[in-house]
C-alpha cells in the first residue's frame, strides 16, 4: 500500500509524525503507525544498535603459535580484543562516517531520491581533492629534487 497525504498527495516518509512533512496537514489515523508498531520499530532499532556495538568489539580467535618454543597462552587468555573501528558506513548513502557522529551529515534529513545526487557530488569532490593532492606531491618532489641539485 502506498501511503500518500490526502491533502497534497505526496508520499509519507515518516508514519510516526502526525502531520504531513510537505503541507503540514494532519494525517488520518489509518495512515499513521499504531503504538504497538512504534514500540516494535523502536525495539528493532535498539536491537540493531546493540548488534552494531557488539560487532565493533567482537573478539577474534587468538593466533596459534605451533612453531614457537614459548607458551602462547600465557597472559593472552582465550581471545584478543579488536579495537573499535574509527568509522562506519551510512545505511542510506553508503558513505563513510565517523563513529562519534549519530547521523550521517551527508544524507540526514534528505528524501531518499536526493541521496544519489548527494553521493555523486561527494565522489566528484573527492575526485577533485585527490587530483589536487597528487599535484601537490608532484610539486613537493620536484622542489626537493631542485634543492638537492642546487646544494650539490
Amino acid at each position: 500500500m502506498k501511503y500518500q497525504c490526502p491533502n497534497c498527495h505526496k508520499a509519507i516518509f515518516n508514519r510516526r509524525i502526525k502531520t504531513c512533512e510537505f503541507c503540514c496537514a494532519v494525517l488520518p489515523a489509518e495512515l499513521l503507525l499504531s503504538a504497538e508498531d512504534k514500540r516494535k520499530l523502536n525495539r528493532q532499532y535498539l536491537q540493531g544498535q546493540a548488534d552494531n556495538a557488539r560487532q565493533e568489539f567482537e573478539p577474534i580467535d587468538r593466533p596459534v603459535f605451533d612453531d614457537s618454543p614459548f607458551d602462547s597462552t600465557i597472559g593472552l587468555g582465550d581471545k584478543f580484543i579488536v579495537l573499535p573501528r574509527s568509522s562506519r558506513k551510512c545505511i542510506k548513502c553508503h558513505l563513510t562516517i565517523p563513529n562519534d557522529v549519530a547521523d550521517c551529515p551527508t544524507c540526514f534529513g534528505k528524501p531518499a531520491e536526493a541521496v544519489p545526487k548527494v553521493r555523486g557530488e561527494f565522489y566528484a569532490n573527492l575526485s577533485t581533492h585527490t587530483t589536487i593532492g597528487k599535484w601537490f606531491w608532484l610539486v613537493v618532489v620536484v622542489f626537493i629534487m631542485l634543492l638537492i641539485l642546487v646544494v650539490y
